[in-house]
């Protein structure tokens, strides 16, 4: 399997015949990049120009630099850069400034956890940057050119800030919101931040569902040399964690006349179009194609998306193959190095599917 493989929406024929890219009116999907320090997370790259991002980030070098980024742009997007910091309410604090920038945080570094696992990237410099907070709900509002549906899809990264950003943003998740991406902790990097379970309830208040991680990040002392003793476990360090929407789980959108109206005509198959790329962009393609089966769309139209969004994710049995032997190839070079060669190659495809649930007569191991 090769998980390097993108496929990308590039409106060819194929994709405008679907009625998911007729849903969107012409209007971009609004995504939301909260913490863009290095530019907008390449999570939507798929979607190309069919997404407009609005990415804040409160470091005014970084900011500057952003602009400079959305002026190159080489798909086209429309970009607004908020050289502004978020949270739940109108203030000033300062940003705790640490070894690697893009570690800052609103909360101060906790040296208990930071000494323990040798997190050097968030040892403190002892600055702070002084920074206006303000609330997404209350910035969108005053946003006058409807230039996309802002917040349709929301990525954060902010160090630990994130619940007081979404707790800051609840009219933006009830009302337009359908998927999210949100960079979560398990370990108290950061003194008094909330943790994933802390994010998690709160967007299940809301009604969001947490479907999994995009990649999980271990830590531990170190104590264990993994080229020689692979076998251990760490506790988990942080995630980047993903949240739908999710109609079905909810049964909560209707396609009635009488179902709630917001400032888009056929708002609920708008939302369900979107949340349908949201999931293609995700990975989640069994949960598309779930979502694709409670559409009043024509057959035809049906059909045609799902074959494009199974084509997303499909792989020949000689490409994984030859992968496989390129993985032996590299061991019997450096068999000293053996068991870390097979230990990144696993990362690689630790956050895919579960296969315990298909018996297979050549495995050597039956499933559960």
């Amino acid at each position: 399997m090769d998980s390097s493989k993108k496929i990308r929406i590039d409106l060819s024929e194929n994709w405008r015949q679907t009625e998911v890219l007729k849903s969107l009116s012409d209007l971009p999907i609004g995504f939301i990049d909260i913490g863009a320090r290095y530019g907008a997370h390449d999570i939507v790259t798929p979607l190309g120009q069919l997404v407009a991002v609005m990415a804040f980030e409160p470091d005014k070098e970084a900011a500057a630099e952003l602009r400079t980024l959305a002026e190159s742009d080489p798909l086209g997007r429309l970009t607004l850069v908020q050289e502004l910091a978020l949270g739940e309410a109108h203030g000033s604090a300062g940003l705790h400034m640490t070894a690697d920038p893009a570690a800052s945080s609103l909360f101060a570094p906790n040296p208990a956890v930071v000494e323990r696992y040798n997190i050097s990237r968030a040892r403190p410099t002892g600055k702070q940057l002084p920074i206006t907070i303000k609330p997404l709900d209350e910035v969108l509002k005053a946003q006058q050119d409807k230039q996309a549906a802002w917040g349709e899809i929301i990525k954060l990264d902010t160090q630990g800030y994130e619940l007081a950003i979404l707790k800051g943003a609840e009219q933006t998740l009830r009302t337009t919101t359908v998927a999210l991406f949100i960079e979560t902790e398990f370990l108290p990097i950061y003194n008094d931040q909330p943790l994933f379970s802390e994010v998690e309830s709160y967007l299940r208040s809301l009604g969001f569902s947490f479907f999994g991680f995009h990649d999980v990040h271990l830590r531990s002392k170190r104590l264990v040399d993994k080229r020689n003793y692979p076998l251990g476990r760490e506790r988990p360090y942080w995630a980047d964690a993903i949240f739908f929407k999710d109609p079905i789980e909810q049964s909560s959108w209707t396609f009635s006349n009488d179902a709630p109206q917001t400032n888009f005509s056929n708002t609920n198959e708008r939302q369900t179009a979107v949340l349908i790329l949201a999931a293609f962009c995700f990975g989640y393609i069994d949960f598309a194609l779930e979502l694709l089966a409670i559409l009043p769309w024509p057959p035809e139209s049906q059909q045609r998306l799902r074959k494009l969004l199974l084509d997303s994710i499909a792989q020949q049995p000689k490409n994984t193959i030859r992968e496989l032997e390129g993985l032996l190839e590299d061991m019997h070079k450096s068999p000293e190095d053996a068991n870390l060669l097979l230990g990144l190659f696993m990362d690689k495809y630790r956050s895919y599917a579960d296969f315990g649930d298909i018996t297979c007569p050549h495995f050597s191991k039956s499933p559960k």
